[in-house]
C-alpha cells in the first residue's frame, strides 16, 4: 500500500468519528430501557423485543454493508462515501426520545437508526487498516479513538443529569437530551471525511448474478470470516467483554435506583465518573498493548472487573463510612477496567485483515468490519433481552417507584450474575489468543514477500510456523488455495 504518513491529525479526526459509536451506544445502552420501561411505558418485555428485533434485522444490514463498501466505486471513494451521505441521517437520533407514543413507533424509530448507524459504522471500523500496516500506529490510531469512545461516554453521563437537574420533567429532558446528542454525532464525520483516505484496491469485476445470489454469496462471505482462528478467537473477547459492559450499562440505573435507594440523576454523575477514569485509563492501556501484549492487557481488565462486580455484590449490605469509600475505590477500578474491556479487543480486531489476507490473498476489511459490527449490535440486544425478560420474569413493574423484593433478586442476577458470566467468556478465549507485535511483524514481512511474487513454498519455517498458528490453516492451503471467500 501507498506509504503515506500518518500524523496526529490525521489520528484525531480518524478517532474523533468514535464519538458517534460509542457515545450513541453508551447512550442506548444506559438509557433506552430505562426510558421505555420508566418514560415510555412500556413494558420491559416489550422493551428488550424492540432492541432485540432491531438487532435482528441487523444480521442482514450489516453484511450487506460490508459487501457495498468493499465494492463501491466512485470518487469520494469507497469508505468515505457512505460518511458524507449518513451523517445528516444521524439526526434520526432524536426521535427515538419523544414520550407518549405506541410500541410501533418505537420499534420503527429504532430500526431505522441502527440502518443508518451501520451505514456510517461499517466503512468506519475499516480505516485504520486502509490507512497503515504497521501495528504501533494502528494501536496509536485505536487509542485516540478509544479516548473519543470514552469522551463520549462522558457525555452520556453528564448530559442526561444536567439536564434532569434543569428540567423536573423526565419526558422533557429526554427529548432535549436526544436532540443535542443528534447534533454532536453528526458534526465529527466532516473531520473524518477529510483527513483520512483509503488504500488503493484494485476491484475484481464479477459477472452479474441474481439478487438472491448476491446475497447468499454476501452472507457466505461474512460468516467465512469465521474460518480465520485468530478471528473466531477476538471475536468471542470482544463479545465476552462487550456483553458484560452492555448488560453491565443496561441494569444499572436500575441498580442504582432500587438496590442503592438513590436517586436516577445521581446515576448519571456516578456513570460520567467511571467514563472520565475511562479516559485517563485508555492512554494507560494503550501503552500495555505495546509493552506488555494487548491479550495480557485485556486479562488484567477482566479480572479487575470480575472483583468489581463482586465488591458491587456486597455493597447493599454494607453502611456508614465504609459504604462511602469502597463506592469511591469501585469508581476508579470499574473506570480502569471499563476502558481495557473497550479497548485491547478492537486494538486487535485492526490486525485481523492481515490474518485474513494471509489466508484469502485478499483485502476484506469491509466484511470484517461488517462482522464486528453485527456482532457488537446482537450481543447489546442480547443483553437488552437478558435484562428485560429477567426482569419481566422476576415480576419488575414498569415506572414504579419501587420494586418487590422478587424484583430486587431479578436486577441482581441481571448487574451481577450476567456481568461476571460474559466476563468469564472472555477470559476463556484470551487463554488461546497467540497475536503479538513479534508475530505481527513476521507475517506481515511474509505477506510483503508474497505480494511482490514470491512463492508460497518459500516461506521461512518461523513464517509458516506464526501463518498456520493465526489461521488455523495448514501452510499449503493459505494464499488463496483454498475456498474461504465465495467465487
Amino acid at each position: 500500500m501507498e506509504k503515506k504518513q500518518v500524523k496526529l491529525s490525521n489520528m484525531i479526526a480518524y478517532g474523533s468519528g468514535d464519538f458517534f459509536g460509542g457515545g450513541a451506544f453508551t447512550i442506548l445502552g444506559l438509557w433506552l430501557m430505562y426510558f421505555y420501561t420508566q418514560v415510555a411505558g412500556l413494558s420491559a418485555a416489550e422493551a428488550g423485543m424492540i432492541v432485540a428485533i432491531g438487532r435482528g434485522l441487523d444480521l442482514f444490514a450489516d453484511p450487506i454493508m460490508g459487501y457495498i463498501s468493499d465494492n463501491w466505486r466512485g470518487p469520494l471513494g469507497r469508505r468515505r462515501f457512505f460518511f458524507v451521505i449518513g451523517a445528516p441521517l444521524v439526526l434520526v437520533f432524536a426521535l427515538l426520545w419523544l414520550p407518549n407514543f405506541p410500541f410501533w413507533y418505537y420499534l420503527v424509530t429504532y430500526v431505522a437508526f441502527n440502518f443508518i448507524f451501520t451505514m456510517i459504522q461499517v466503512p468506519y471500523e475499516t480505516l485504520a487498516a486502509e490507512m497503515t500496516d504497521n501495528y504501533g500506529i494502528r494501536s496509536k490510531m485505536t487509542g485516540v479513538r478509544m479516548i473519543f469512545s470514552q469522551s463520549s461516554n462522558i457525555v452520556a453521563g453528564v448530559l442526561p443529569a444536567a439536564i434532569l437537574y434543569f428540567f423536573s420533567d423526565e419526558k422533557v429532558s429526554f427529548v432535549v437530551m436526544g436532540s443535542i446528542c443528534a447534533i454532536l454525532f453528526m458534526l465529527p464525520w466532516f473531520f473524518v471525511y477529510n483527513w483520512t483516505w483509503e488504500r488503493d484496491v484494485e476491484i475484481e469485476k464479477r459477472v452479474k448474478v441474481g439478487f438472491l445470489k448476491e446475497m447468499m454469496r454476501i452472507f457466505i462471505n461474512m460468516l467465512s470470516t469465521l474460518k480465520v482462528r485468530a478471528f473466531r478467537l477476538n471475536l468471542l473477547m470482544y463479545i465476552g467483554a462487550f456483553v458484560a459492559l452492555d448488560v453491565f450499562g443496561a441494569s444499572f440505573a436500575y441498580y442504582f435506583k432500587f438496590m442503592l435507594d438513590y436517586d436516577v440523576s445521581s446515576a448519571s454523575w456516578v456513570y460520567t465518573s467511571f467514563s472520565i477514569i475511562q479516559v485517563l485509563s485508555v492512554p494507560i492501556f494503550a501503552y500495555l498493548c505495546i509493552r506488555i501484549g494487548s491479550v495480557m492487557s485485556y486479562r488484567v481488565a477482566i479480572v479487575i472487573l470480575i472483583i468489581s462486580m463482586i465488591i458491587f455484590g456486597i455493597l447493599p449490605l454494607i453502611s456508614g463510612v465504609l459504604s462511602l469509600i469502597l463506592f469511591i475505590f469501585m469508581i476508579f477500578i470499574l473506570g480502569f477496567a471499563r476502558a481495557g474491556c473497550y479497548f485491547t479487543p478492537w486494538n486487535l480486531y485492526n490486525f485481523m485483515a492481515d490474518v485474513d489476507e494471509a489466508l484469502t490473498k485478499n483485502r476484506r476489511e469491509g466484511t470484517f468490519a461488517s462482522t464486528m459490527t453485527v456482532s457488537r449490535k446482537l450481543v447489546q440486544a442480547l443483553a437488552f433481552a437478558i435484562v428485560g425478560f429477567t426482569l419481566s420474569l422476576f415480576e419488575f413493574v414498569p415506572s414504579a417507584t419501587a420494586q418487590s423484593e422478587t424484583a430486587l433478586v431479578g436486577i441482581n442476577i441481571c448487574f451481577i450474575g450476567g456481568t461476571i458470566f460474559f466476563c468469564i467468556i472472555g477470559a476463556i478465549a484470551s487463554t488461546r489468543f497467540r497475536l503479538n507485535t513479534k508475530k505481527h511483524s513476521i507475517l506481515i514481512e511474509e505477506l510483503e514477500r508474497l505480494r511482490a511474487g514470491g512463492n508460497l513454498s518459500d516461506a521461512p519455517p518461523h513464517a509458516i510456523k506464526i501463518v498456520e498458528e493465526l489461521t488455523g490453516w495448514e501452510h499449503q492451503k493459505t494464499w488463496g488455495n483454498n475456498s474461504v471467500v465465495p467465487k
